[in-house]
């Protein structure tokens, strides 16, 4: 087996199969999770809250079971990142990705809507000033295939990383818990960092998880090789440089 992995650094203009619902969550001192899934996933999505809530300086987590795509968006498109998802420093997303067309791939949010990269803006350098976010997970198909990912470099504006897919992966209901004990060097696992967790869980040889193609956007190399869940340093370089790295298996 040989991973390979893709770097490309691009600089571009700051612009924008799995249930029938979705689960988000997000966190900095607390978690929203939604209940909508069947108890298998609805365990992964605890079990990663749980496993993360118990990691030095990540706590008090609570259960909503209104995740909507307004808490990702700018006040300016109708959301309320700056007090829901920009407020935390780590957020995930699991469900069905929507076509926006033009070759452009929106989060879904189940029967609440989808958001798409023109109107999330998240991080201390979004138009309003404020932001703590950090990581976004986006466990959805293709949002970040190759006509879609660029429009989600505006995104990037002192979060580190946007993590997800080229592909429509194959995921399983203990997926999550898996990159929380890398993420937090637990049940069997050595701590890893932020971009080691998501690629060696989604990418590898085991039957499964084979074909998958895992992105990630990075506000530059230096997080992307660096950022561990403990990091915590939210204000890094935004500038139009904006590193992407893709991981499959030849």
């Amino acid at each position: 087996m040989k991973l390979r992995l893709l770097i490309v650094s691009l600089m571009v203009a700051l612009l924008s199969v799995l249930a029938n619902s979705t689960v988000a969550f997000a966190w900095d001192e607390s978690v929203g999770l939604s209940n909508e899934w069947s108890e298998d996933w609805w365990a992964d999505a605890q079990g990663f809250a749980t496993t993360i809530d118990a990691y030095t300086g990540w706590n008090e987590y609570f259960i909503s079971n209104d995740p909507l795509p307004t808490w990702w968006q700018e006040e300016s498109s109708g959301g309320m990142d700056n007090w829901k998802a920009d407020f935390t420093e780590l957020s995930v997303m699991e469900g069905h990705s929507v076509d926006l067309g033009s070759g452009l791939i929106g989060v879904g949010f189940g029967t609440e809507g989808s958001t798409g990269p023109s109107s999330v803006r998240l991080g201390y350098s979004s138009p309003d000033s404020y932001g703590y976010n950090i990581w976004w997970f986006i466990i959805e198909c293709e949002v970040f295939k190759d006509t879609s990912y660029p429009s989600w470099m505006s995104s990037l504006t002192g979060t580190h990383m946007l993590l997800g897919f080229e592909n429509q992966p194959k995921i399983t209901s203990t997926d999550l818990r898996e990159m929380a004990n890398r993420l937090t060097g637990s049940g069997g696992y050595s701590r890893e960092k932020v971009q080691d967790a998501f690629f060696h869980t989604y990418v590898k040889l085991d039957g499964i998880h084979n074909l998958n193609i895992a992105r990630i956007l990075a506000e530059n190399s230096s997080v992307a090789d660096n950022d561990y869940i403990d990091s915590f340093v939210n204000q890094t370089p935004v500038d139009s440089t904006k590193v992407v790295i893709t991981c499959s298996i030849e």
